[in-house]
């Protein structure tokens, strides 16, 4: 199933198999696995590591993206 994100970026932060079953339209799968979540506990981690999307990357560092939902 697919629904509409309505002009938002929303950031899926489930597994991809959950992802690519059921998804809001336009939303983007981030790689927020366990070993990120481990590691953000002691430490910050890089928008790079989570996000794949180059083009979608840029975007949020310009603030090209409003409102965005984790």
């Amino acid at each position: 199933h697919q629904y509409t994100s309505d002009g938002c970026v929303v950031l899926d932060c489930r597994p991809f198999l959950d992802f690519s079953l059921a998804h809001i339209r336009e939303s983007r799968n981030v790689n927020w696995n366990s070993m990120l979540r481990r590691r953000s506990k002691s430490s910050v981690v890089a928008l790079e590591w989570l996000i794949p999307d180059k083009t979608l990357l840029k975007r949020l560092r310009s603030g090209g993206c409003c409102p965005v939902v984790v």
